[in-house]
């Protein structure tokens, strides 16, 4: 989730919002407890866990694809999230009737010119990279917001310095911890257009790493003082500070500092997104199960939805299957521009489809 994450028109009607959750969860406490608030900690089990396995670090051919069975199961739940936002984009009516033209006109310009035009695709690929940074970052203060909203709270209350404290436990162990370079890397990608500044830049900002730490370890330390200040105040003029949403800010941020920081940067990486995409998983199926059940109707089973949900998992790991065989544009240009497609379209589209401003969430 995006921009300002969690966001559709004002015209969409309340009685179509996500029903509270008891005890101010979304869900419940269980379903929120291990897909929302503790994802964080559970990507660092599982790959903690995965990573001593021989198996899943041994290269073996899977599906024919040929990688380490953890790497390849992470190409496919990563790209399974970007498409992920189909069924809330596409599928459902009332929020594609709304953006028509941004969901249908605007992925195929995009498309054309990065298969006809190799500046679009590199300044596509590098623009993923960064993009996927503020997105996740936004994700996680969409999540607190809705916390926040379960217990009454006014939507503006409060919401940029939120933002801030997103972006501070998220990126900020990002700029000054050991996956810096390697997230910067992309850059390089700019060489294949003749582009070599963008490569230079990598060394200048290894070689002011130390200094922008100090900025964020110091900076960071001061404005959580004047945050945990300003909503103190904010308490005992009735602001009701969701338990959740200090839960989920606490994981994020130990988390975040531990793997961007300590962490070698692939289990970093793998962090990240795999908690990333859980969550985003988990919101999606919860708010738009009924759509999903509509395009993909499977037989139900009484007054379960699992056979849809299967056909959920199984659609969005076939499509990720496809973009770790032919997502490298380099291997194909048509697929690996319509990869990029899908993947910027995933973090535009969830700035304006989601909101609790507009309560739809």
């Amino acid at each position: 989730m995006a921009g300002s994450t969690l966001a559709v028109s004002a015209s969409v009607p309340r009685e179509r919002s996500v029903a509270r959750g008891d005890g101010g969860f979304i869900v419940g406490r269980v379903y929120d407890g291990v897909c929302f608030i503790l994802a964080p900690l559970v990507a660092v089990l599982l790959v903690e866990l995965a990573s001593r396995s021989t198996w899943a670090m041994q290269p073996t051919s899977l599906f024919g694809v040929n990688d380490r069975p953890l790497a390849l199961f992470l190409s496919v739940w990563t790209f399974g999230h970007l498409f992920a936002v189909v069924f809330r984009s596409h599928a459902n009516r009332d929020i594609f009737v709304q953006h028509r033209t941004r969901f249908v006109v605007v992925p195929i310009v995009v498309f054309v010119a990065m298969v006809f035009s190799d500046w679009a695709m590199v300044t596509g690929v590098v623009l993923i990279v960064f993009w996927d940074v503020y997105h996740t970052s936004m994700q996680n203060f969409g999540l607190c917001r809705i916390y926040d909203g379960r217990l009454g709270n006014p939507a503006q209350t409060g919401r940029l310095l939120d933002v801030w404290l997103n972006h501070l436990i998220y990126i900020g162990p990002i700029l000054a911890g050991a996956s810096l370079g390697p997230t910067l890397a992309t850059l390089q990608s700019f060489k294949e257009v003749g582009w070599k500044a963008p490569a230079h830049w990598i060394g200048v900002a290894i070689a002011w790493q130390p200094t922008v730490r100090w900025i964020v370890i110091v900076g960071g330390v001061a404005f959580v003082v004047f945050y945990a200040w300003w909503y103190a105040r904010r308490i005992r003029e009735g602001y009701r500070f969701s338990t959740q949403n200090l839960a989920l800010l606490l994981s994020v941020a130990v988390v975040s500092i531990l793997a961007w920081g300590f962490m070698t940067p692939w289990k970093a990486f793998f962090v990240s997104n795999f908690f990333h995409g859980l969550q985003y998983f988990a919101i999606v199926w919860w708010i738009e199960k009924k759509n999903i059940a509509r395009v993909l109707p499977m037989p139900k089973l009484g007054a379960s939805a699992l056979p849809t949900f299967l056909a959920f998992a199984a659609v969005l790991a076939v499509v990720g299957l496809g973009y770790r065989g032919w997502g490298d544009h380099h291997v194909l240009r048509s697929t690996g521009a319509l990869a990029a497609v899908i993947s910027l379209m995933h973090f535009w589209c969830d700035g304006f489809v989601w909101s609790v401003r507009r309560r739809e969430v």
